[in-house]
């Protein structure tokens, strides 16, 4: 639910960007300077926005799985089953590599990566901090030896 009401300026903007998805055509509907591209970052026009685009998908079907089966059957329509890659229509291949990147997209996978690979061989700090850790690891490692040898001598 949106906190901060519309405006009937940023409401009519919002409206007519959900038509036409053009911000300059949408600002110009709603009264604003054709330059005036501040209205859309603002939290609450995007939030309705986002909130009026969910609404019409719901009102007409368009959810995500609906999606994913379109254009699945795009990619199929041009690729076929994938069996015989003689039998791809090269004429209509962009089409298919464009639905594959689009599912991509929906599936998050050009998502950043958020791993960090770090080298130890490389960072001479890190190299000299796992040095001593394996110097103290031995030195703990001997002195346990010695007290199980002691221990041994004792009984």
């Amino acid at each position: 639910m949106l906190k901060q009401r519309l405006t009937s300026q940023e409401k009519l903007f919002c409206d007519n960007y959900l038509v036409t998805s053009d911000v300059r055509k949408a600002s110009e509907a709603a009264g604003y300077a054709s330059s005036n591209y501040t209205i859309l970052p603002k939290f609450h026009v995007k939030e309705y926005i986002k909130e009026q685009r969910k609404q019409l998908n719901n009102a007409i079907g368009l959810d995500f799985w609906w999606k994913t089966k379109r254009l699945t059957t795009i990619i199929e329509s041009v690729i076929g089953n994938g069996d015989d890659p003689n039998k791809v229509d090269l004429q209509y291949a962009n089409i298919a590599i464009n639905a594959i990147v689009e599912l991509n997209k929906m599936q998050g996978h050009h998502a950043p990566d958020k791993s960090i690979v770090m080298n130890l061989e490389h960072d001479e700090q890190l190299k000299a901090i796992n040095q001593m850790t394996l110097e103290l690891v031995k030195k703990k490692e001997e002195e346990m030896r010695r007290t199980d040898e002691r221990t041994n001598v004792n009984d």
